[in-house]
């Protein structure tokens, strides 16, 4: 019996975009990327991405089926005998830049940032480190293309996501020095006290007492 997918949605504009979490990883429904971002046909659609030969997976997946019929998701004229077609988000963000829709690249690449660090986040609330790990790395790649090419205070959150998630040092590091450079920033006492008892934590993950002691004790003062 076929199972309704887990599925994150987000708005660009006055668009709204459903990211279906499929066993191909999370993809977006090509037909309704036709509809809310380019207002097409999605049988129209499909001439123009096979002519562009973009990144796509054409889906008979059950699961995938059942979760776009629920939804009430537009699909090609073809999806009843030959499965849907799915696009990856750097199909997505490259048709937008193909299509001339620069006011949404921005947006677009935002809400993809927010949505990793919000998943990063979530798996370590749980206690999946090791799958939490990968993701809190992409949002550090995603939240360093997006902010080039000089260093930005966007950043610091994702350093610290991808320090917890990796018990690395370096990342630390980096936050650090990136809220130390930040011209005319003053550094929040909550902020000091965050890095504080994070460099606690990795101290006393490393095995270094001493370290983690010095720390922890900036952290309470």
């Amino acid at each position: 019996m076929a199972t309704t997918l887990t599925y994150t949605v987000f708005s660009l504009g006055q668009a709204q975009l459903h990211q279906l979490h499929t066993i191909s990883g999370k993809l977006f429904v090509m037909g309704e990327v036709a509809v809310e971002l380019f207002h097409e046909s999605p049988t129209a659609f499909l001439q123009e991405l096979r002519k562009g030969k973009y990144s796509k997976v054409n889906s008979i997946n059950r699961d995938v089926l059942h979760t776009v019929a629920e939804l009430q998701l537009p699909v090609e004229s073809t999806a009843s005998s030959a499965g849907v077609v799915l696009l990856p988000a750097t199909t997505v963000e490259a048709l937008l830049l193909d299509k001339r829709r620069l006011e949404l690249v921005q947006p677009f690449k935002l809400a993809l940032l927010k949505l990793a660090s919000q998943e990063a986040a979530r798996l370590m609330a749980a206690g999946e480190y090791e799958l939490a790990l990968p993701v809190a790395l992409d949002a550090v790649q995603q939240g360093q293309a997006l902010f080039k090419p000089s260093p930005a205070l966007q950043l610091f959150p994702l350093y610290l996501l991808a320090a917890q998630a990796w018990q690395c040092e370096d990342f630390l590091g980096l936050a650090s020095w990136l809220a130390m450079k930040e011209p005319g920033l003053t550094i929040e006492i909550c902020v000091q006290e965050q890095l504080s008892r994070l460099y606690g934590q990795l101290y006393a993950f490393q095995g270094k007492s001493m370290e983690a002691l010095a720390a922890f004790s900036e952290d309470v003062y």
